[in-house]
């Protein structure tokens, strides 16, 4: 049963699209709305784009030698052109039909490029390049279509759980035997970034520091900088200012406490503190700093 959108719907989707057809953006010519899945009764924002008469025969094509509009593209199409149409209003100019032609070969050369990566069935090469240009909709599609055919493939998993930021969808029991094998095999790089994966970047940076201290004594020299560069990248000293923060504080050393939040660059929280213990500045902080704790 074909669900018509309401007339406030139908006119967000218009007014996002310029009443323009988001693959042709040819301006001045006929259009309606689609519904990019078929269904003509799921008649939500997200579901529904502007197309012109012939981009939306394309869709219809089935099989032969046509080129046909999937749904995957227009929702790459519809994306683009409403950045666009945002952008354009932003700056407060209009774009030549030189620039919109340009614009529209580079989404053509995406989809060329998700074309042929569809055919290989290279699904983590697609989940990156979606990644890439911020298409987050089709990418999570991607990541669930390859977690489905990967389903031991715990590393994988948490890598692009992380990169959806939806740890939460990961099995924690799972989680906790993959890493419960990777320290067995003392794969402690892996360990420090599945952990920092999930979230727990204090015990991560633990991990990395005890593969860059074991590489060194090694004599592996090229490998300890590597987990050293791939530390300070991930900025994981972030997670320890925070654990020595919330260890100071407990412990009632406010010295400490503020140090840790000035390494945070926290001023609002700096601020807190010091109204908290009635002093002005550090100066006065300084003076209550125990002398046989340091660092």
């Amino acid at each position: 049963m074909r669900i018509e959108p309401d007339n406030l719907l139908a006119a967000k989707v218009l007014f996002n699209a310029d009443r323009t057809c988001c693959v042709c953006r040819t301006r001045g010519i006929p259009i309606q709305l689609h519904h990019i899945d078929g269904d003509n009764s799921n008649s939500v924002e997200e579901n529904l784009c502007v197309l012109c008469v012939h981009c939306h025969d394309l869709t219809l094509i089935k099989g032969g030698f046509g080129r046909k509009l999937d749904a995957a593209q227009v929702i790459l199409y519809k994306a683009d052109w409403n950045q666009v149409v945002s952008r354009d209003r932003a700056e407060k100019r209009s774009r030549t039909s030189e620039e919109i032609m340009l614009q529209r070969l580079e989404v053509g050369k995406l989809i060329d490029e998700l074309e042929s990566l569809k055919d290989d069935n290279a699904l983590e090469e697609i989940i990156f390049l979606l990644d890439e240009v911020g298409n987050t909709r089709l990418r999570d599609d991607y990541i669930d279509k390859f977690i489905g055919q990967n389903s031991d493939d715990m590393d994988s998993q948490v890598y692009f759980r992380s990169m959806q930021g939806k740890i939460d969808l990961l099995d924690p029991l799972a989680v906790e035997e993959y890493l419960a094998e990777l320290k067995r095999d003392e794969s402690w790089s892996q360990v420090g970034r599945t952990l920092k994966h999930i979230g727990r970047g204090a015990e991560a940076a633990e991990y990395y520091l005890r593969d860059i201290l074991e590489s060194l004594s090694k004599g592996n020299t090229f490998s300890a900088a590597f987990y050293l560069k791939e530390l300070s990248e991930e900025e994981l000293h972030r997670p320890l200012f925070e654990r020595a923060y919330k260890e100071s504080r407990q412990r009632g050393e406010v010295w400490w406490e503020y140090r840790a939040l000035q390494e945070l660059e926290l001023d609002d929280e700096i601020e807190s503190l010091f109204d908290r213990e009635g002093v002005k500045d550090e100066q006065e902080l300084l003076q209550r700093k125990d002398p046989n704790r340091d660092l």
